[in-house]
């Protein structure tokens, strides 16, 4: 019996809140996944997003991610939400990134995900 969409992502969530960035990618990404930020050019690839992942930690000292709200199309695989981003930037301080995210799954791995997104901003408090 397959599982259902809500548990892997509730999985996928779990681990993306527990500032385990590299291995959500590793674990929950399609080989062939094609990611959107904003309006730019897309980026193909779990081995591309992987590699812009490690380059993007290795400017912060720590981040902390919190799921605002997400919404779970178990029949088509969409999955959308609200994300919180909270980071030290090793140069800058402390940073703060909302973002909308659209996701489309099959068989529990993420094939498209779209991310919408303002300004990155100043952030207050601590990590």
């Amino acid at each position: 019996m397959n599982e259902r969409l809500s548990e892997v992502v509730g999985r996928y969530l779990t681990l993306l809140e527990s500032r385990e960035n590299l291995l959500v990618i590793e674990q929950f990404y399609a080989d062939e996944i094609i990611q959107y930020e904003n309006y730019e050019e897309p980026i193909t690839g779990k081995k591309h997003c992987f590699d812009l992942e490690c380059d993007n930690l290795r400017k912060v000292n720590r981040v902390k991610t919190q799921i605002k709200s997400v919404c779970i199309d178990e029949s088509s695989g969409l999955v959308t939400g609200e994300i919180k981003i909270v980071f030290e930037n090793k140069q800058k301080g402390l940073k703060l990134l909302e973002e909308a995210f659209v996701q489309q799954w099959s068989e529990g791995k993420i094939i498209s995900q779209k991310f919408y997104y303002q300004e990155i901003r100043e952030a207050e408090g601590e990590i």
